[in-house]
């Protein structure tokens, strides 16, 4: 698991990039890797070179996937999730760049994805979900969960939990209705972490 690099990109990258590198040299020991998101510090287009510089690294020795988090998309630099723009992640990476993707969302973008892998005998569906899903990718997410019942789920999304172990929603900080998609309503409306559990985890154990 990758936690937010958002810092060692911006500021370390000699560090990111020996994460990658350890990770490429281990990768015998790894059945997968994940990112869960704020992936850059900026949003910006040489944060996301090197970002995808890293990544490059792991490629086809370690499969992996990636969550956006609110630092990965907005207007401009320094705009956190201003608006809901993923153009420069989506130009540095594709979706033929993930192993045995099965679904993107939106189509032939990198912000939602499912991917499949196979560990030992058993079948995995690893899928990935944007900063604050809006209400379309949890329908998508729904129904990627219900045409694959004989797979188990890793879902990753960069704000599903608070620091202290609970739901990320009421009055908790970093909600994505505090940023500017916030804004956006109907079935572009995000949702937090209490409305992801009622919407889609929860449907998925019971």
């Amino acid at each position: 698991m990758l936690p937010d690099t958002q810092t060692y990109v911006e500021d370390y990258p000699e560090i990111y990039l020996h994460q990658m590198q350890w990770l490429a040299k281990n990768k015998d020991r790894f059945s997968f890797s994940l990112h869960v998101g704020d992936i850059t510090q900026n949003n910006s287009k040489k944060e996301w070179s090197l970002a995808k510089k890293g990544f490059d690294i792991i490629d086809d020795k370690i499969p992996y996937l990636f969550a956006l988090g609110n630092h990965d998309m907005g207007s401009e630099a320094g705009k956190f999730a201003d608006t809901r723009n993923t153009s420069l992640a989506n130009s540095f990476f594709t979706i033929d760049g993930f192993q045995n993707l099965k679904s993107s969302f939106p189509k032939g973008k990198v912000d939602n994805l499912l991917c499949e892998l196979k560990i030992g005998n058993q079948k995995w569906m690893l899928i990935s979900l944007e900063f604050g899903p809006r209400n379309k990718t949890i329908t998508w997410a729904n129904s990627q969960i219900a045409k694959y019942p004989e797979h188990n789920f890793i879902i990753i999304t960069h704000a599903y939990l608070y620091e202290d172990n609970t739901l990320h929603d009421d009055e908790d900080w970093w909600l994505p209705q505090n940023y500017g998609i916030g804004k956006d309503i109907g079935q572009e409306a995000p949702n937090d972490g209490g409305q992801l559990w009622e919407k889609l985890i929860k449907n998925m154990i019971i």
